[in-house]
């Protein structure tokens, strides 16, 4: 190789090596500016972490967390999960990345044991593995979301206020509606007993629209409560679907089937998830006059199933009506009433009883709205 062979490529390498130098300049300068928390670590401790990482971390200085491990700094700090619960720091997503788990992550309250600063954090840790599979670098960040959080709660906490506030004067009204009712019922003025009718039956959908935004605010405060104990469940359906036919008076609401088998869990909750899915088969079916409830315990499993000869369903829809909040369309593009919490209450509170929800539906047939029960929580009649 002559001489000018190696200068050149002596040259070439001094470019390249200014190149890089630049490139981590620039990416020191993103990383130390950027919002999130963003540190690395291989087995000795960290090698990199930005301003963010160290202020979420209780210091002032990145270099204050450099070469010891992250989960030292953690120490000064103690966890909990989103429903209050006291996490041991070896639960935390960094000592899970260190075991290899990819994308271990999860949103956690930080309580600074010197100063009682509270932070809400969402943090996610990745491995990064070596040629042989095993861990060489640990990649953390951790994103404030405190602000985030403290909002949500002073929605949540308007929003129970707020519905407390309405169902006072509703159930004062409903019960002066009722009592007018009885006092007007041997009168001859059949279209004053219609109308009373009708104010009651508003009132109660009023009522449950009500009830429904108050457990969502407690659901997302992790307030909802629930009274488990042992009760009939083909009773139960029986009762709901009494007290439900009052105010379906054009739907004749049908039972076909048994379960024969006692459920522990709370009987209001059970309920409250069959009126939902009775209440949107009556709602997304105003042409038909009929809605079947069908029971029945089959291989382990109890499932209780409303039919409805409506509009039906199109299968983009099926995940999302369980969503908050999603409300399906009708003909001409027209909403049907309701704000879309009663199928994302039911299903976050079968949820809680290992049950699962789903829809069976054809557009233009009608659809058919399953409750599974798990068998282990029930015991034959």
């Amino acid at each position: 190789m002559n001489f000018k062979k190696i200068t050149d490529l002596r040259k070439s390498l001094l470019e390249q090596e200014e190149e890089l130098r630049k490139l981590r300049k620039q990416f020191n300068l993103i990383f130390q500016n950027i919002s999130d928390g963003v540190a690395v670590q291989d087995q000795n401790g960290v090698i990199f972490a930005n301003q963010t990482a160290a202020l979420l971390n209780g210091f002032s200085d990145p270099k204050q967390i450099m070469n010891r491990p992250l989960n030292k700094s953690l120490k000064n700090y103690t966890y909990l999960n989103k429903k209050g619960k006291r996490l041991n720091w070896k639960n935390l997503p960094i000592e899970k990345a260190l075991k290899g788990k990819i994308d271990a992550g999860g949103i956690y309250k930080a309580i600074n044991e010197k100063t009682g600063e509270i932070h809400w954090l969402d943090i996610k840790s990745m491995p990064i593995l070596d040629r042989q599979g095993k861990v060489a670098r640990i990649i953390t960040i951790s994103r404030d979301i405190t602000s985030h959080v403290l909002a949500d709660e002073t929605r949540n906490e308007f929003l129970r206020m707020t519905t407390h506030e309405l169902k006072t004067p509703i159930t004062s009204i409903k019960a002066y509606s009722q009592i007018l009712g009885k006092m007007n019922k041997n009168l001859k003025n059949e279209q004053m007993k219609k109308y009373f009718s009708k104010m009651d039956n508003q009132i109660t959908c009023l009522l449950g629209l009500i009830e429904n935004l108050l457990d969502l605010a407690k659901l997302r405060q992790g307030k909802l409560t629930f009274y488990d104990k042992w009760f009939n469940l083909d009773s139960a359906v029986k009762e709901n679907v009494k007290n439900l036919q009052k105010s379906c008076s054009q739907h004749s609401l049908i039972i076909r089937g048994v379960t024969k088998r006692k459920f522990f869990g709370d009987k209001d909750r059970i309920s409250q998830i069959l009126a939902n899915m009775i209440n949107n088969a009556v709602k997304y079916s105003p042409k038909a006059r009929r809605v079947i409830i069908i029971l029945s315990t089959k291989g382990g499993i109890i499932k209780i199933g409303v039919k409805d000869f409506g509009l039906g369903i199109s299968p983009r829809h099926y995940k999302k009506i369980f969503e908050q909040f999603y409300r399906v369309y009708g003909q001409k593009n027209k909403l049907f009433p309701g704000i879309g919490v009663g199928l994302f209450m039911s299903k976050e509170i079968a949820e809680r009883y290992g049950a699962k929800m789903w829809v069976e539906s054809r557009e233009g047939k009608g659809s058919t709205f399953f409750l599974s029960l798990p068998d282990n929580k029930a015991k034959r009649i």
